[in-house]
């Protein structure tokens, strides 16, 4: 017990070791580690035998992490992502069928996405797979990656990485050609990201980057979740502007949203209950946009409808007591036999 190995007996297990052991030798070893950690995995992939898409972002991760491997680190894990995601359109090619490409690399995708597109630019490297991009629809996979990393962020007591959601968010906004494509107009699915968010308890310089550029591509939350984020007390008086600021833009966009909804229920003939509550919520950040005397009028008729209800079972209740005990056993008689009906 305590006893150190000497740096040469990780290098031989590192020659022989699983794909997921590579990284945690490597970490061990340092320096030398990297070139045979390199030499093999690049020899596993080429005999197309790849790590799982989601221990490469790890590795990727870890790379950013203060642990001192280097850049050679970081570019090694993204050329095996890129030639994991090679390989796959190279399958989908040949296959030629839908339902066993995504029996095969269904749950792969989100996550060999997430680790090519972790960088910025890197469109022009991928020009000779753009059919199978097209195919994946990449916005729809990015959104998952950074709703994932959103939720997993707030679990794990640690503040997103904002490097990887800003790239995710502009590679998303490049592949829709539209810059708010958060909005689940195109089958994404980030509607927890910002709630997640808002929820973290990272310190909200931490935070801040991330909230902004979610916003700003089109993501949204609950009245809820962002009158929590907006009132949060802030150690640095400097950021509250800005804080304060961007979760009232998440306001603006959750209550157009809101409405949104509404008028395409009404549309169709229908009518939809939107809780006030929600609505409340997006006013306490000072919502004075275009929607603000009808969420108010919406607020006003529920809180009356509250009224009316309270004030009629409380007259309903105070006939009952008057009515005499024999009134009362009468009318559970009835009601006893209204069930039995």
């Amino acid at each position: 017990a305590g006893m150190v190995l000497p740096s040469s007996i990780f290098l031989h297990c590192l020659r022989f070791a699983d794909l997921q052991h590579v990284l945690p030798l490597s970490i061990e070893c340092r320096g030398v580690a990297l070139v045979i950690a390199k030499e093999r995995i690049l020899l596993r992939c080429a005999a197309g035998r790849y790590p799982a898409a989601s221990d490469i972002l790890k590795a990727l991760r870890a790379a950013s992490q203060g642990i001192d491997l280097g850049t050679a680190w970081r570019d090694l894990w993204r050329a095996v992502a890129f030639s994991l995601l090679s390989k796959m359109a190279r399958e989908w090619d040949r296959i030629g069928d839908a339902e066993d490409f995504w029996i095969m690399y269904g749950e792969e995708v989100t996550h060999v996405l997430a680790a090519v597109y972790s960088e910025h630019g890197v469109e022009r490297a991928l020009q000779g797979i753009a059919g199978f991009l097209d195919y994946l629809d990449v916005p729809t996979w990015l959104s998952t990656a950074i709703s994932e990393e959103c939720r997993d962020s707030t679990k794990e007591g640690r503040a997103p990485k904002a490097d990887w959601i800003t790239a995710w968010c502009l590679a998303g906004a490049r592949a829709s050609d539209k810059q708010v494509w958060l909005d689940e107009s195109d089958e994404t699915f980030s509607g927890q990201a910002l709630g997640e968010v808002a929820r973290n308890k990272a310190g909200p310089s931490e935070l801040l980057e991330v909230a902004e550029t979610l916003v700003r591509h089109g993501a949204y939350s609950t009245g809820e979740d962002i009158a929590l984020a907006y009132g949060r007390r802030l150690p640095n008086p400097t950021q509250v502007t800005r804080w304060r600021r961007v979760w009232r833009d998440a306001a603006v966009a959750t209550m157009a949203r809101l409405f949104d909804e509404i008028r395409q229920v009404e549309e169709g003939g229908l009518v939809l209950h939107i809780s006030t509550d929600d609505m409340e919520g997006l006013l306490s950040t000072g919502y004075t946009g275009p929607h603000l005397d009808e969420a108010l009028r919406l607020i006003d008729q529920d809180r009356m409808r509250d009224e009316d209800f309270y004030s009629r079972l409380l007259r309903e209740q105070t006939r009952v007591r008057r009515s005499g005990p024999v009134q009362v056993a009468a009318h559970a008689a009835r009601a006893a036999a209204d069930g039995e009906a």
